[in-house]
């Protein structure tokens, strides 16, 4: 029995269609990459949350004695709201935010 890789993310408060979704720097399609349930998009993969870097493994990559590359998946949610267009950094509930 296979497990169900799905990410569910909120939508900001009074955001309506039309919007725009990009996951690292990518444009999304509705309906082919993520469906829009209510107030939520629902991805049909799971994605990366890098944490913040602890003062000592920042302190190494500072100095050189230690490098490294987490992968990280950043959605943006481009939208409009009272004539302004905003952009929204989506994670879900327990995220790390940065």
């Amino acid at each position: 029995m296979g497990v169900d890789a799905r990410t569910r993310l909120g939508l900001p408060p009074g955001v309506q269609p039309p919007f725009e979704v990009f996951v690292n720097g990518v444009l999304q399609t509705e309906g082919v990459d993520f469906t829009r349930i209510g107030s939520n998009l629902e991805f049909p993969r799971t994605f990366a949350w890098q944490r913040k870097l602890a003062f000592w493994r920042w302190a190494l990559l500072f100095i050189g004695v230690w490098s490294s590359y987490r992968h990280h998946d950043t959605i943006d949610l481009v939208y409009m709201t009272n004539g302004q267009r905003l952009v929204a950094d989506l994670k879900p509930a327990g995220a790390p935010r940065a």
